[in-house]
């Protein structure tokens, strides 16, 4: 993992708009380092929060802007987005409500095509769990893992 600028691996957050990416950096850092509301679009530009992984040692999370972003603006953060894929080293793919479409399969396309390695996280399954007719969608991609996350730290494995 040498991709980012710095010496630490990059791992980048990655989904539609209010699918929780800033909430989850916010989780997995320990502090609220990334904006989180309820309006759409509320992250404009990649937001980078140095990191250490217990075992492991340090990282940067990447909070990204929505991949579903729309009008002139929302263009402008897309491509920005996008563009961090070519510092990241490990892509965490946030998905909810069992949603899975062109959106998502254009950024497993992406991750594919630079070798990047890829996570598809299903998160606020406290408010919807994934369905199994979902996970087997997933499975089909194929993602490499699927976890389904909560706020209250539950994460459940499934390869």
């Amino acid at each position: 993992m040498s991709k980012g600028r710095e010496s630490k691996p990059h791992i980048g957050i990655y989904g539609r708009r209010n699918s929780g990416k800033s909430s989850l950096i916010n989780c997995l850092a320990g502090q609220d380092i990334a904006i989180v509301s309820e309006q759409a679009g509320t992250t404009t530009d990649p937001v980078k929060k140095s990191f250490e992984i217990t075992d492991f040692g340090p990282v940067i999370l990447v909070d990204t802007a929505g991949i579903d972003d729309s009008g002139d603006l929302g263009s402008k953060r897309v491509d920005r987005t996008l563009r961090t894929l070519e510092i990241i080293d490990l892509a965490l793919l946030i998905v909810t409500g069992n949603l899975w479409g062109e959106y998502e399969d254009d950024l497993i396309s992406r991750f594919r095509n630079q070798d990047l390695p890829f996570i598809v996280i299903h998160n606020k399954s406290d408010l919807q769990k994934p369905t199994s007719r979902f996970v087997e969608k997933v499975k089909e991609k194929p993602a490499p893992f699927f976890l389904s996350f909560q706020q209250q730290i539950n994460v459940t494995l499934r390869s």
